[in-house]
């Protein structure tokens, strides 16, 4: 390649890409558009380590999106990773290096959609690469960075946006935040986000939120989604449970809240009771299908999950303190009846194709263990010929009594 073409290669990519040609602000702050920004000193400390500047008219254009090349260019930079040979692209070397360092699988993006905005997901998954941790989920690169620290909520909420675009601002501050766990440091994190991206991974929050039951377990930490879905009548009815969410009642931010009715009470043989107390509530979010509405049954349907070895004991009696306790109604049934008693029933006319989203809850005393609290394990239940009388295991948890609140 001549001088000329070099030259010609060289203010492309300053211009379209990160731009590294222009002179270092002696003083950061100095960029425009950053003065009362959210990413200011991040955005400053990595001008000032020399792996991206702002732009010749003086701003930094915090808000404007990364692409994939862009993106991997930065990081490779940022932790000085060798950089060999030539391309007709501009970004090949910067992709070599990637690879080259496992922070990307060659073909993961094809060739020609490097170009394209880089996904807070995909941000996601070279960074936790980064940090030298393995994962072969798909699902479960927002949870493992979001538990680390390196990605925290878009907003008070902990909302993830996994397919939103990846901004300057937000690309800096992850790749200081690598370089910080690279060093030795444990970063905060955002509880709420890691709660979201938990759910995102695999349709529950139990981990993040139950820590004391389900991060200490028997035989995997794999809560077996493949078992959420069952199936009755010849497969002409289906209940898939969409969610296992817990909600921290007593705090008034959770972002799972709304889940839980305002008149939501304990179930007991006698009768229902209010929920009094320090609790979480446990909600299983379920759909159930009917392809064609069946005549002259009486009950069939649903399903739900449930951690029923903490729910009663052999007289039908609620468990002492420290379990689990079922609420009413349980899940979904189908009734060919005239009168709807319960809101989670369904109704329909013969031969007609029904599809209904109920929901089932538990609640969970926090309270003091007591010797029986051994087995916390989540099963999916069905009843009136799905999955009647034979559970399912979802997960299998056990008590760490070393855990610390």
């Amino acid at each position: 390649m001549n001088r000329i073409k070099k030259l010609a290669l060289s203010m492309i990519v300053s211009a379209v890409v990160v731009p590294i040609a222009y002179q270092h602000n002696a003083n950061a702050s100095g960029l425009q558009d950053i003065t009362d920004h959210w990413g200011r000193t991040q955005i400053e400390a990595a001008v000032k380590e020399g792996y991206v500047d702002g732009y010749p008219d003086g701003t930094f254009r915090p808000d404007q999106q990364v692409s994939r090349a862009e993106f991997l260019k930065l990081v490779v930079d940022a932790l000085k990773f060798a950089k060999n040979g030539q391309a007709v692209e501009w970004y090949q070397p910067y992709v070599d290096a990637a690879v080259a360092n496992g922070l990307h699988v060659a073909d993961e993006f094809p060739s020609d959609r490097l170009n394209d905005p880089m996904t807070r997901e995909e941000m996601a998954r070279i960074a936790v690469r980064a940090t030298g941790q393995a994962n072969y989920d798909a699902k479960k690169w927002m949870y493992l960075a979001t538990s680390k620290g390196i990605i925290t909520g878009m907003d008070s909420s902990g909302t993830l946006g996994p397919e939103q675009p990846t901004t300057r601002a937000q690309a800096v501050t992850v790749i200081r935040r690598i370089m910080k766990i690279r060093e030795g440091a444990s970063l905060p994190t955002d509880k709420y986000a890691v709660s979201s991206a938990e759910v995102y991974w695999h349709k529950t929050n139990v981990f993040t939120m139950l820590p004391r039951y389900f991060t200490k377990v028997r035989k995997d930490e794999r809560f077996r989604d493949e078992m959420l879905t069952s199936s009755a009548w010849d497969g002409n009815v289906t209940c898939s449970v969409d969610q296992y969410v817990v909600v921290d009642m007593d705090d008034p931010n959770d972002p799972n809240r709304s889940l839980v009715p305002g008149d939501l009470k304990v179930f007991e043989q006698t009768g229902t009771r209010e929920i009094s107390g320090s609790n979480y509530v446990l909600v299983s979010k379920q759909t159930t299908r009917i392809k064609y509405f069946p005549a002259n049954t009486p009950k069939i349907a649903g399903c739900y999950i449930a951690i029923i070895d903490m729910l009663f004991d052999d007289t039908g009696k609620l468990k002492s303190e420290g379990q689990a306790y079922q609420t009413a109604p349980l899940g979904a049934y189908i009734e060919n009846t005239k009168e709807q008693k319960y809101s989670n029933r369904i109704k329909g006319e013969e031969g007609t194709e029904v599809i209904k989203t109920t929901y089932s809850y538990e609640i969970l005393p926090k309270a003091p263990l007591t010797s029986k609290n051994t087995s916390p394990d989540i099963f999916r239940i069905g009843f009136y010929g799905v999955d009647a009388f034979s559970p399912k295991v979802v997960y299998d948890g056990i008590i760490n009594k070393e855990f610390k609140d």
